[in-house]
């Protein structure tokens, strides 16, 4: 039980993270997003979606290497999300 209590309240910690950081990319606040996308990670660092929308915001600041290393990692974790039909 009290893994589970864990577990659930880790989920939700990373989704709120990952809703601040949605919220602070919205705002092109790209240096906050990147801080709650990564905080996210240390909880869950195999959520591809992380990884993905953390080099959306590398990418807007221009941090090239940081974003593909990302979006790498990203289809490492998920394959299928980096194919287009």
């Amino acid at each position: 039980r009290q893994f589970y209590f864990y577990s659930c309240m880790m989920e939700q910690n990373v989704e709120e993270l990952k809703l601040k950081g949605n919220d602070a990319f919205v705002h092109k606040d790209y240096i906050s997003a990147i801080k709650y996308y990564s905080d996210a990670l240390v909880l869950d660092p195999k959520n591809f979606t992380l990884f993905s929308n953390r080099c959306s915001a590398y990418y807007a600041l221009e941090k090239f290497r940081e974003a593909s290393n990302d979006a790498k990692q990203s289809i490492i974790i998920n394959p299928e999300f980096g194919k287009v039909n």
